[in-house]
């Protein structure tokens, strides 16, 4: 009798397992879901174009995991495209949920609102960009109390990515190691001002 509950047992560990197989092998070729190991093909096939990881990042917002994805086209370092996952079944795999490609454009910078259930009120903002020629030292961001700035010391990051909540949108300034605002070089990919 023993015997017979340790197979019904082990019978029972094997379904599951091949349960798992399977909705791994399905899951991997859907696009729905991505596997973190196919986030990179997943990207490509979505812009049409060999990519770049530049920033692989993962937050956290009101008990949900999100993998955060920035990349540029293999051929044009100043294309920018970002690429939001929300994690799924502890890390297993991800759903792609927002997408922003700052691929024509001519600015070095992107913000992206990331509404969650569609509420304008519940987002998060990510603050991301090409420091082409590392020629900003910081970039800042106004909290909406206006009371406050949040800085960051990019002046060794050729790319940035920063993920933020309770900030003004689109509000961003860029400084040189001199403090002199240069964000119109962020926005102008020729470094003219406007």
């Amino acid at each position: 009798m023993d015997i017979l509950k340790k197979i019904k047992k082990a019978q029972k560990v094997l379904f599951l397992a091949f349960l798992i197989l399977i909705i791994a092998v399905i899951s991997y070729f859907n696009s729905k879901l991505v596997w973190h190991t196919n986030a990179k093909s997943y990207i490509e096939k979505s812009y049409g174009k060999a990519m770049t990881t530049r920033v692989d990042t993962e937050y956290q917002y009101n008990g949900k995991k999100y993998k955060i994805i920035f990349s540029t086209s293999q051929n044009k370092k100043d294309e920018l495209y970002l690429q939001c996952f929300e994690e799924k079944f502890n890390g297993l795999f991800y759903k792609p949920t927002y997408g922003a490609a700052q691929g024509n454009s001519t600015s070095l910078n992107g913000v992206t609102c990331h509404f969650i259930d569609g509420s304008t009120d519940d987002k998060f903002l990510v603050f991301y960009g090409y420091n082409k020629n590392l020629q900003a030292s910081n970039l800042s961001v106004e909290k909406t109390d206006k009371a406050h700035w949040i800085t960051q010391d990019i002046s060794k990051q050729e790319y940035f990515l920063y993920t933020y909540t309770n900030v003004i949108y689109p509000v961003t300034i860029f400084k040189d190691s001199q403090d002199n605002d240069i964000t119109n070089n962020f926005i102008n990919q020729d470094g003219s001002y406007n």
